[in-house]
């Protein structure tokens, strides 16, 4: 066979280079733009109108699924009262600060900053229904510490209004359960029998054992927790909030509050203080409700979770010789 003369051909790098990246741009634009394929972005004009109607679809049928939804729901539902009523009020408490699982109220007497902690919290707790009442809760709102120094820490027990609730209430100290303490028996056999219509009992009890003092009495009138369905409280007035003298962010909580709470909510509050609390001993404090169609269930072991009843800790440390 013939020797074939061989041809090389020298080419440069920068050659090489140029021709890679040409041939890079000439692939982009195809694939952008496929004028032989008809082509845009690798989809001929059919894809792109099946994959929109895809689109649209799936988007029509979330729409409609959660439409469909919200009517069948809606539809049982009454602008004048809710479907589901409370059967009964909740019991909740201030100052509630929840430490390692459990609530408590556990402070240095020595320490101002530990103090401020709950009277803050219940001065902004009170604030939202308004001007507090003259002597409604005695001392417990004449001294400016709540009695968090004077080894007497008031807490204040409120009762949740109810929609349609009555109270079926215990008459006579006779006829309470046995585990209702002594001292409200004896408090109700007291009183005379026409004052003891229509209120919820309310008491407090420790472990080691405290004698509490309430503030106005150791009831809730029957008629300060029942709510009207669709009642809902008038706004304040706009003149009343300037002559506050509030900043902006105060007028705007105070508009907000005012649609829901007003001054009669004062009545469903009791404030509690300890009368011969000593230092550096930790009581175990349950208020409960008392009424014949109350449920308590004090078998509950979880203590930030209760029905009828309130629990918490209560500790001041600090002097070890009492005032």
């Amino acid at each position: 066979m013939p020797d074939q003369p061989v041809v090389l051909q020298k080419r440069f790098r920068h050659e090489e280079e140029e021709e890679r990246r040409y041939g890079k741009e000439d692939d982009l634009a195809s694939k952008l733009f496929n004028v032989e394929e008809g082509q845009l972005c690798g989809r001929t004009p059919l894809s792109w109108f099946l994959l929109f109607l895809f689109i649209v679809i799936f988007w029509t049928c979330i729409v409609l699924y959660w439409s469909l939804l919200y009517y069948v729901f809606a539809s049982g539902l009454s602008d004048e009262r809710p479907r589901y009523f409370m059967d009964q009020p909740g019991l909740s408490y201030e100052p509630c600060i929840i430490e390692k699982g459990e609530k408590r109220i556990e402070y240095n007497e020595d320490i101002e900053k530990q103090i401020d902690l709950y009277t803050d919290k219940i001065i902004k707790s009170l604030a939202k229904y308004g001007e507090v009442p003259a002597k409604r809760f005695g001392v417990c709102i004449d001294e400016l510490d709540v009695g968090y120094h004077s080894l007497k820490p008031c807490f204040f027990l409120k009762v949740n209004k109810v929609i349609g609730f009555k109270i079926d209430n215990y008459k006579r100290g006779a006829d309470m359960p046995e585990e209702a303490p002594e001292t409200l028996r004896t408090y109700i056999d007291e009183l005379p029998s026409q004052s003891t219509v229509k209120k919820l009992w309310i008491s407090c009890t420790a472990d080691p054992p405290l004698l509490f003092e309430y503030y106005p009495e150791v009831y809730v009138e029957d008629k300060d927790i029942e709510l009207n369905s669709g009642t809902f409280y008038v706004p304040k007035d706009e003149s009343l909030l300037a002559r506050e003298n509030l900043i902006e962010e105060e007028k705007e909580i105070s508009r907000e509050n005012s649609n829901y709470y007003n001054e009669n909510d004062f009545k469903r509050i009791i404030a509690v203080r300890p009368a011969n609390l000593t230092h550096n001993t930790n009581h175990a404090i349950k208020c409960q409700m008392w009424a014949k169609n109350i449920v308590r269930e004090t078998q509950s072991t979880n203590s930030l979770m209760s029905r009828g009843y309130i629990r918490f800790r209560l500790e001041v440390t600090g002097r070890t010789t009492p005032l």
